[in-house]
């Protein structure tokens, strides 16, 4: 290679000559494409799976608080919960004993 120029390589198989050039061929085209392909699949798969995962964690923390919530209203308006220690039955959630 000189002067800039790109020259062509010819080589010599089966006893014909055959110009090489540095551009991709079809089949390297289409196996590069295959590999991009199943990456794109794998990632899809894997986000979609952290999706769920997800929105099952946020459904399990709204029903926590839900129950938290109903369980400090009973007990600030006296109904009481029979499962509570007898402080926080009466009221005293930060104070010991």
């Amino acid at each position: 290679m000189s002067g800039g120029k790109r020259e062509e390589l010819k080589v010599k198989r089966g006893g014909s000559k055959i110009k090489s050039s540095k551009a991709l061929t079809l089949i390297e085209l289409l196996v590069t494409m295959a590999i991009i392909l199943m990456l794109a699949g794998i990632t899809y798969t894997v986000a979609m799976k952290a999706i769920k995962k997800g929105e099952h964690v946020e459904e399990v923390s709204d029903t926590r608080q839900g129950n938290i919530g109903t369980l400090i209203d009973k007990i600030e308006s006296g109904e009481g919960y029979d499962g509570l220690p007898p402080r926080l039955q009466e009221g005293r959630f930060g104070e010991s004993e």
